[in-house]
């Protein structure tokens, strides 16, 4: 059978048609991957810190005894055999120097601190220092090379305690420095509290009560002897013992940044950030806060940006910490980027170019 069809109001559907679809193409949205890849941590306790590495090595530490490492930019973690009476510890800080030698930092009231050292990629540790204070307690342990180690604990006798080692963990030295006399405390949120690097020194912040603080000492450029502490308010919330600071971070000598809050009120943005462009000798609040309570601070070369997270999301600042904007509200705890680690074992990798995209 024949069908009569009008050509030309035929060829103008076509036409409209293919309009319609172009037109449809140009205004659907770009497919953009995720900005945060979660992996598989095989585990569900709290994670407390992480130490990445290059060539796609990264150590995390936790509660419970638990040490994870990945050695394939994270596609597989692998849970460490926790050392042998250490099971129940709660390990607040992480230091690997490569893929095979490790130190592990707990935390906890007295002789429940303690130090571990793993030389063979975690299959076996050896425990190196026990708090000898029954009411100490240690909260945070960097590195500036390979050697030089320093770690922070709050105070005992009304005075900060400081241990530091000259041989990368292998013996440490109570410092006794009359500048660290205090009744605040130290945050033990991300192993990120304190700071320290060869050019500038040792910086650590502190909690409440009473105020939140920036503590800073100079080292010899070739003996690593402390210089002359300083101490330097932060416009911080410090008022009680779940305010204060709980991350810092500097990207040069001069320009830093920290973070805090109230971990007990984690929603109240006010009071969570502030900056420094003078090497901490004057700081100022950020003028657009992140939106709650942040427990790490990471500088990132990459994109020229701090990235900070807490238990209500994260934030990116681009303008060394005078405002932020959020990049997320999952619950996390630190950073070693690209790495984000938080509760219940969660793990995540953050897609940094796109964060150096948005910023163009």
């Amino acid at each position: 059978m024949m069908f009569s069809v009008n050509r030309p109001l035929f060829l103008l559907s076509a036409v409209l048609a293919l309009a319609s679809f172009s037109s449809a193409q140009r205004s659907a949205p770009e497919a953009r991957p995720a900005l945060w890849t979660f992996e598989s941590s095989g585990t569900s306790v709290n994670l407390h810190a992480i130490r990445a590495l290059s060539g796609g090595l990264a150590w995390v530490s936790g509660a419970n005894g638990t040490i994870l490492h990945t050695e394939d930019d994270g596609k597989t973690w692998q849970a460490c055999p926790a050392p042998s009476d250490g099971q129940g510890l709660d390990f607040r800080a992480i230091q690997a120097f490569d893929g095979t030698t490790i130190l592990a930092m707990s935390s906890g009231k007295g002789n429940l601190s303690r130090l571990y050292k793993s030389v063979d990629g975690c299959a076996h540790w050896r425990l190196l220092y026990v708090n000898p204070a029954s009411g100490g307690y240690w909260d945070v342990m960097r590195f500036i090379d390979n050697e030089y180690g320093y770690l922070v604990g709050d105070p005992v006798g009304g005075q900060f305690v400081l241990l530091d080692t000259k041989d990368g963990g292998e013996s440490w030295t109570l410092e006794a420095e009359t500048e660290l006399i205090s009744r605040q405390g130290v945050i033990p949120a991300s192993n990120s509290a304190l700071a320290a690097d060869p050019d500038w020194g040792i910086r650590f912040g502190t909690s409440g009560p009473g105020e939140a603080d920036v503590l800073s000492t100079t080292l010899a450029a070739q003996t690593r002897v402390l210089g002359t502490w300083r101490r330097v308010r932060v416009p911080i919330a410090g008022t009680t013992a779940s305010q204060g600071i709980a991350s810092l971070d500097f990207r040069d000598a001069s320009r830093g940044v920290a973070v805090g809050g109230d971990f007990a009120h984690p929603e109240v943005p006010a009071q969570t950030a502030a900056w420094t462009d003078d090497g901490g000798q004057h700081w100022t609040a950020s003028k657009n806060p992140p939106h709650g309570y942040r427990s790490a601070v990471q500088w990132n070369d990459e994109i020229q940006a701090y990235i900070a997270v807490g238990p209500n999301g994260a934030d990116i600042s681009y303008d060394d910490g005078r405002s932020w904007t959020s990049i997320g509200s999952d619950n996390w705890t630190a950073l070693g980027l690209p790495w984000v680690v938080g509760p219940g074992g969660r793990i995540a990798k953050i897609d940094l170019d796109q964060l150096r995209k948005k910023k163009r």
